[in-house]
């Protein structure tokens, strides 16, 4: 799933979701998450730190992660038509 459904699905619940770069969802991550992203997945090193991360963290980040799950909630598909039909309208 080249979005992440699944973490966007998670994410609407609350619960934190570390993501790769590459996936879709990430570029809807706010400046305040950004330490859930991945830059390189391949890199244990890398993944070791965002999970230790997200454990020392966890309290933070849920707070963080609550009103992200309001902004991803609030993307219903009238909304998302509307924010279509805009920037056609724009161009």
């Amino acid at each position: 799933d080249a979005y992440g459904l699944a973490a966007n699905e998670a994410l609407c619940r609350g619960l934190p979701v570390v993501v790769s770069q590459a996936a879709g969802i990430s570029e809807r991550y706010p400046a305040n998450l950004t330490e859930l992203i991945l830059v390189d997945p391949a890199n244990p090193d890398e993944l070791a730190h965002r999970l230790r991360n997200w454990r020392t963290n966890r309290l933070a980040l849920a707070e963080q992660t609550r009103a992200f799950a309001d902004d991803l909630r609030d993307q219903s598909w009238t909304n998302m038509a509307r924010e279509i039909r805009d920037l056609v309208l724009r161009t």
